[in-house]
């Protein structure tokens, strides 16, 4: 069965998501079939990028059995109010990932019944984790809350808050492959709750240092 996952940016626009992540998504997924489009939002402006986003996920409800809406930070809030309208109209909506999601305009999870997967940074300084917590006790099961040890707002490491190509990588594929598990490999039941640590970044050897450190002996 085809699946689409329609990625949203947060406040901030753009189309590559935090750690630029979002164009990664197709080429490291595991789902079979699996297709992806990313959504630039407009800043602020809720209720005209829940439109665009309707819009967009009903141009595949002929092709595509399995729509995830994935919303980052503000984009959390377009995702549910966007899921509650889709769903209204069909049952193609499988899933909501939440990345580092606001805590605003998130009532409609009470009530929706899909599952819904919160990705969150224990060092979030925007949203703290505590915040999310009364939205993720709120939330409709089955969900799971996924604690990034470490990671802040925009997903990056205290130590490491340049991005870098790979290190955008750890972090792609370990979303995904949380979402793989929850909505695939072993559908959630219930509420559940895990933390995890991405792993470390490989150093990479400069070659230049390593061919000046051979004339100095």
């Amino acid at each position: 069965m085809a699946s689409l996952l329609i990625a949203i940016s947060g406040c901030g626009g753009g189309s590559k998501g935090p750690q630029d992540i979002y164009p990664l998504f197709q080429k490291f997924s595991t789902i079979e079939n699996f297709s992806f489009v990313a959504i630039d939002t407009k800043p602020n402006d809720i209720q005209e990028n829940v439109e665009r986003t309707c819009h967009v996920a009903k141009q595949f409800f002929d092709s595509t059995e399995n729509i995830y809406l994935m919303g980052y930070s503000m984009g959390g809030a377009i995702a549910v109010q966007a899921a509650q309208q889709l769903i209204a109209s069909s049952n193609k909506i499988k899933g909501i990932v939440l990345l580092s999601t606001q805590t605003d305009h998130l009532y409609p999870l009470r009530h929706l019944g899909i599952p819904v997967l919160f990705c969150h940074g224990t060092k979030d300084d925007i949203f703290p984790l505590w915040q999310i917590e009364s939205t993720y006790e709120g939330c409709l099961e089955p969900k799971k809350m996924v604690e990034i040890q470490g990671v802040s707002h925009d997903l990056a490491l205290e130590e490491n808050k340049k991005k870098s190509k790979q290190y955008s990588e750890i972090v792609a594929k370990a979303i995904l492959d949380e979402m793989a598990n929850a909505f695939i490999q072993a559908p959630m039941k219930g509420q559940n709750r895990v933390s995890i640590t991405l792993p470390e970044i490989k150093k990479e050897r400069n070659v230049a240092n390593f061919l000046t450190s051979l004339f100095l002996f």
